[in-house]
């Protein structure tokens, strides 16, 4: 089942702080399209517990977390040129999740999933501990005003969260133009 604005997948634990806001009303009728056909191919839901990543894949391979995919043409890209590895989007904006998918659907590839939650919910839920070989936070967006600091989404206490989900000598790595 595709998921909805009422209904989304994964966990809905609430945060105090979001460093987004959800804007399902900019969907396109191709992202919801997308979302209807390819969620349960390339979908994961978070709720649950620890998701059986090699089920989902259909094997073991090097595993990468791309949090923040945004629209997913990187992490598509990325998918497609490293086959050797699984990639693993989570995003929180509906609109590029569809578009994730539709992509992924577009190059069939069997090496991608993607998970429409939160990251920090996802994280604080816990399940994912030494799950990751690599994890990627391409250009977050950076809250430059001191106000909005409590807002960043690279703050101690996610880099904590990742250091538990990555395996030993795993590699974290932040790419910011701010």
């Amino acid at each position: 089942m595709a998921p909805s604005s009422s209904t989304r997948p994964g966990l809905s634990n609430p945060r105090s702080i979001r460093s987004f806001v959800r804007r399902d009303s900019r969907m396109t009728s191709g992202q919801k399209k997308a979302l209807e056909k390819y969620w349960t191919e390339y979908g994961i839901e978070a709720a649950g517990g620890r998701p059986d990543l090699d089920r989902e894949f259909g094997r073991r391979a090097p595993r990468v977390l791309d949090i923040g995919s945004g629209m997913g043409d990187a992490t598509v890209q990325l998918a497609a040129n490293y086959p050797q590895f699984d990639w693993i989007a989570v995003e929180v904006h509906r609109p590029g999740v569809g578009n994730t998918l539709r992509l992924g659907a577009e190059r069939r590839l069997s090496n991608l999933r993607v998970i429409s939650e939160d990251i920090v919910t996802l994280l604080e839920h816990g399940g994912l501990d030494n799950a990751f070989d690599k994890v990627l936070i391409l250009f977050p967006d950076p809250w430059p005003k001191k106000r909005h600091h409590k807002r960043r989404l690279v703050q101690p206490a996610l880099v904590a969260q990742l250091a538990r989900i990555v395996v030993d000598g795993g590699i974290v790595r932040i790419a910011t133009d701010w």
